[in-house]
């Protein structure tokens, strides 16, 4: 093998290497990374994160390490991360305004930025981000330079308040925009649809009014179940805001929007809107009295809340309560036994007194554990509870 072959397969499997270990970070003042950056002819991503944010943890632990992710981030850009209560960050936050953790700053190699989003994310999410930074058609401050010169454009507004809202700052008044440049025909198009579950701009936004007054139209680009989740779940989300806070009138504007809904969704709905409505309740009956009657009606259909709802039953200790708990338990365990329905299960056991049944129950646990390499802390201590 001459010289030159050799150069050649070293540079391919220093190549690979790179690319397949995850993110490569830089490490040096910003004045390095600019100059790295021009001499690669490369754009600059920095990670801006504090000491405290578990969900830069996460990204650090789950996302950064990502061969896929390594290989997009490695070849576009110069990766930094800088810790914004420490040293440079501390000016680098004020500078622009960083308030918000984790978040992901994109930059050209003369330190302009061109784009940011923020938050925890998956992925292909995460590299979605990476891939619009290198896009002048989605840059956030690009489309922010188009629209204060005067451009309107239907795509330019579309872009702009999707960017803002995934940079952490939605501009309700924007999307509002966007979307009169969509009346009549235009309006149902799988495009709109999209842009109304990712303008997070909430209950009062436009976005979501469109939605909801327009939901059985948007049936034809889009399953009506995932539609009507979404709808439900930021009703409830509201409501429920809306009752911890005392706010009576968004709490009926909610429940008359609830009632829009066709049958069986609207009883459904309705009955558990009684348990958010009764959350805060003094009479605490009447909260476990409109809990126990939409688990006794809808149950079947919902078991993530059962589960929840017979967690809270058994906190109680009261003998009845206890009884449903078990019931409402055991059936969700048989629907799916996952080891977290077997630390419940246990849980309510011990709960009831029933030691031989949470002794039963930890053993099989634990045995599942042990079948998916899966964290047994839990139930070994409920077993040793109910073996004293």
């Amino acid at each position: 093998m001459n010289k030159r072959i050799c150069i050649a397969v070293l540079c391919l499997i220093f190549t690979r290497s790179v690319f397949s270990q995850g993110m490569v970070f830089f490490e040096g003042p910003w004045a390095k990374v600019l100059e790295k950056a021009k001499a690669e002819n490369k754009n600059i991503f920095v990670d801006a994160y504090t000491d405290w944010c578990g969900p830069c943890k996460m990204m650090v632990k789950n996302v950064f390490p990502l061969p896929e992710v390594g290989a997009f981030y490695n070849r576009n850009f110069i990766n930094y991360k800088l810790n914004m209560e420490k040293g440079d960050g501390v000016d680098f936050a004020r500078t622009f305004q960083v308030g918000v953790y984790p978040s992901y700053l994109f930059f050209n190699a003369e330190g302009r930025m061109l784009h940011r989003t923020v938050g925890y994310k998956q992925g292909p999410q995460f590299i979605a981000d990476g891939a619009a930074a290198l896009d002048t058609t989605r840059q956030l401050v690009t489309n922010i330079l188009k629209y204060q010169t005067g451009n309107r454009e239907p795509q330019i507004l579309y872009n702009l308040a999707l960017g803002l809202a995934e940079a952490g700052a939605p501009d309700a008044n924007l999307e509002k925009e966007y979307l009169k440049t969509q009346e009549g025909n235009a309006l149902i198009r799988k495009e709109n649809y999209d842009f109304i579950l990712r303008a997070q701009s909430g209950y009062r936004g436009e976005a979501f009014k469109v939605l909801l007054a327009n939901r059985e139209k948007f049936y034809t680009v889009a399953p009506a179940e995932s539609i009507n989740d979404f709808i439900s779940s930021t009703l409830f989300r509201t409501l429920q805001y809306a009752v911890g806070n005392n706010m009576n009138l968004l709490a009926d504007s909610v429940m008359t929007d609830l009632r829009q809904f066709q049958e069986p969704l609207r009883s459904q709905f309705l009955a558990y809107a009684e348990i958010l409505k009764n959350a805060n309740n003094s009479d605490r009956e009447k909260y476990f009295s409109a809990m126990i009657q939409y688990i006794e009606t809808y149950g079947s259909r919902d078991m993530e809340k059962k589960s929840a709802y017979a967690m809270e039953l058994a906190n109680t200790r009261q003998p009845d309560k206890l009884d449903k708990a078990i019931t409402w338990m055991n059936s969700v365990l048989e629907q799916d036994k996952s080891l977290k329905n077997y630390e419940m299960m246990a849980y309510i056991y011990l709960a009831a007194g029933k030691k031989s049944e949470a002794q039963s129950i930890s053993e099989q646990g634990i045995k599942v554990a042990e079948n998916i390499d899966g964290d047994d802390s839990a139930l070994r201590e409920y077993l040793r509870q109910a073996t004293q």
